[in-house]
């Protein structure tokens, strides 16, 4: 909008695999960025990693505290009707059959995200990988 000299192209992914791909380089390179800068971006960016935390919070906790299993249960359900929710608001403007693949793919973004900033945070804050790399770090293949 500021440049219009500068051309952009996106490019959907044509399949789930892709998908996760990408969102697995998007979540794990995104805490690696935050080492870097010294701080996190936003807090939209660790919504789905404090989403995925506290699942495995409550799952892990109700092993030894049976009780946590039903907020565990509430969790899921709320993602799960928040998911249905918006993806039936895409899905009635666009098409309806999309719906099915809407919720999967809101899934997938959400939990790869999630689980691969976590991953990072591992990596590059407490085993400070980034560190340790002796040579230039190869550029990823892309996901599309």
């Amino acid at each position: 909008m500021l440049a219009p000299d500068i051309v952009s192209h996106y490019y959907a992914r044509n399949s789930f695999i892709k998908l996760i791909t990408m969102y697995s380089q998007y979540g794990y390179f995104k805490s690696l960025s935050a080492v870097k800068i010294g701080k996190i971006l936003g807090i939209r960016q660790m919504v789905p990693a404090l989403f995925i935390s506290t699942l495995m919070i409550l799952i892990l906790g109700s092993i030894f505290f049976k009780p946590l299993i039903w907020l565990f249960l509430f969790e899921i359900s709320l993602y799960l009707a928040a998911n249905v929710l918006f993806s039936l608001k895409i899905a009635l403007k666009e098409n309806l059959i999309l719906l099915p693949l809407l919720v999967w793919s809101f899934i997938l973004i959400h939990f790869t995200f999630g689980f691969n900033y976590l991953r990072g945070i591992f990596d590059f804050w407490l085993l400070k990988k980034h560190l340790h790399v002796r040579h230039k770090i190869a550029d990823l293949p892309l996901t599309r």
